[in-house]
């Protein structure tokens, strides 16, 4: 789904003295004014694109971090900021705008995360080893026991993220690794999709008896 704004960034002096689940509030809030829908990946590109610091990947400060993000999903509900629709409470639209009011106004426009031009570099490559699941998987090869939560991490989902998101961000990451020709880690990713298959099909629907 295009988000029809550029996302805003702020200084880095400014968004670090409010928490990840702030800034999270925040990145939602902002969807919420500019998109009628938007999905989890959304959220994580939008977070990412506004505070990149608070949200890359450790190690590789232009790759976001999907894991941070859906870490913060059962925070936010706890404090009764967040619906399980992804959509802000009340309670969460008037904290969010007590944020923006901390984070004052933005540096500059940034364009969003979706815009970007795909590239084939070794940014997957790294993405890829250095994840657990695959960490997982070099030591105990066919024998892995990978987890659902590694898994859509290296993927840069969340656990809310869709069958038809997982399936996508899998091909993707199938096409660049062989692009790059690392046979090793295509085969790593021929063995997860065998293994989640059942997480990459969408469910069919229900028949209602009458």
């Amino acid at each position: 789904m295009p988000i029809k704004k550029n996302y805003p960034t702020f200084a880095f002096e400014t968004d670090a003295r409010l928490t990840l689940g702030d800034l999270t509030v925040f990145a939602i809030f902002h969807l919420e004014r500019h998109a009628a829908d938007f999905t989890a990946e959304d959220v994580v590109a939008a977070c990412f694109a506004m505070f990149p610091r608070r949200f890359a990947l450790r190690g590789y400060p232009h790759w976001p971090d999907s894991a941070v993000v859906g870490r913060r999903w059962a925070e936010l509900r706890a404090k009764g900021w967040l619906a399980r629709s992804l959509k802000l409470t009340a309670r969460g639209t008037r904290h969010a705008a007590q944020v923006e009011k901390r984070l004052g106004r933005p540096i500059r426009q940034r364009l969003r995360v979706s815009e970007r031009p795909p590239t084939r570099d070794s940014r997957y490559v790294k993405a890829v080893e250095s994840s657990e699941a695959y960490r997982h998987f070099k030591r105990q090869k066919s024998r892995a026991r990978i987890n659902e939560f590694d898994f859509r991490s290296m993927l840069l989902c969340t656990m809310e993220s869709s069958p038809a998101a997982l399936a996508r961000n899998l091909e993707t990451f199938k096409d660049q690794v062989r692009a790059e020709g690392r046979k090793d880690l295509a085969a790593f990713l021929d063995f997860c999709e065998a293994r989640f298959s059942h997480l990459l099909a969408e469910a069919p629907p229900r028949i209602l008896k009458r």
